[in-house]
């Protein structure tokens, strides 16, 4: 049933992602959603145009819908995916392809053998939310490791159907994210994709992100952006082999001496673990004060 893309599309579409996401922040866990694979201010092109805004186009051209309508549909902080009546059509469709097989589908999700934390409880209200209502076409399982870690099993076994995978930036351009999911790249060993089989399942997008990277001018940018983007709709939204779920725009409150944004700051590589620049204050400061500060450091940014 995975390897039917309408059955992968039902998940795409039906998966409650703010169930899981209140173990961040119960009373708005939709402030951490992301819609899309690569995140807003990874790298600009020539012109300064963000590269999500060339999957934004890329997206309202093959979804038929305005650039203003599809920026609104892929921004963070919103669960638009979410359509019980379009994940029930894709489901369906799977199920009417493949009437040999057993349905519901039994689909496994490795979580953690602390049923007390946080990661089991959610992922189980993730789960049984979904089983309620697709319960015709999918049976979402927990599978709980009795005496390994889960860790242990998640990278020696890869026994699940499904899993949470992520991956930092290395550096300033959509590549660092592409890379690591082809079938040699450093997440597929958590996807099942590596070898052989990924290479046959992947061929067709390491086709288009390798087209993308032949075009190296720095002054041809956009055309890179857009070649990478057509390989992200179809990574994300055609095949999906990945579903977006959880990016770093959300937030939770905290008290520091930490003088706001004089701590460095990058959208990819350690920057942000670094102690230069930072500076440390006798006593936190109020939130008019850093309201100001922040005005300052934007209007830096958008200086420079």
């Amino acid at each position: 049933a995975i390897n039917d893309s309408d059955f992968r599309k039902g998940f795409l579409y039906g998966m409650n992602r703010p169930t899981y996401l209140a173990r961040y922040t119960a009373g708005n866990p939709e402030q951490w959603i992301r819609n899309t694979y690569i995140p807003r201010e990874l790298t600009t092109d020539e012109n300064g145009t963000d590269y999500v805004d060339h999957f934004v186009a890329e997206y309202a051209k093959r979804e038929d819908m305005s650039i203003e309508d599809a920026t609104a549909f892929l921004a963070d902080g919103k669960d638009t995916l979410y359509d019980v009546a379009k994940a029930t059509e894709y489901f369906a469709a799977a199920k009417a392809a493949n009437p040999n097989l057993s349905w519901p589908i039994n689909i496994e999700i490795m979580v953690s053998n602390d049923t007390a934390g946080n990661h089991y409880i959610y992922t189980k209200a993730m789960a049984d939310k979904m089983t309620e209502e697709f319960g015709e076409y999918v049976n979402v399982q927990l599978q709980i490791p009795a005496n390994r870690d889960m860790y242990e099993l998640w990278a020696d076994e890869h026994n699940y159907h499904m899993d949470w995978i992520g991956w930092g930036p290395d550096y300033a351009d959509p590549a660092t994210f592409f890379n690591s999911v082809k079938s040699d790249g450093s997440m597929a060993q958590y996807s099942g994709l590596s070898g052989k089989d990924g290479e046959a399942f992947l061929a067709d997008f390491e086709a288009m992100v390798d087209a993308a990277q032949e075009i190296y001018d720095p002054n041809n940018l956009s055309e890179r952006f857009a070649k990478f983007a057509e390989a992200e709709y179809k990574f994300v939204y055609e095949d999906v082999v990945i579903i977006p779920f959880l990016g770093v725009g959300g937030g939770n409150a905290y008290v520091s001496k930490i003088k706001p944004f004089t701590a460095m700051y990058a959208p990819y590589g350690l920057s942000e673990d670094k102690f230069k620049h930072m500076v440390i204050l006798p006593e936190p400061i109020t939130a008019e004060e850093r309201n100001e500060l922040k005005a300052d450091w934007e209007a830096e940014r958008k200086a420079n």
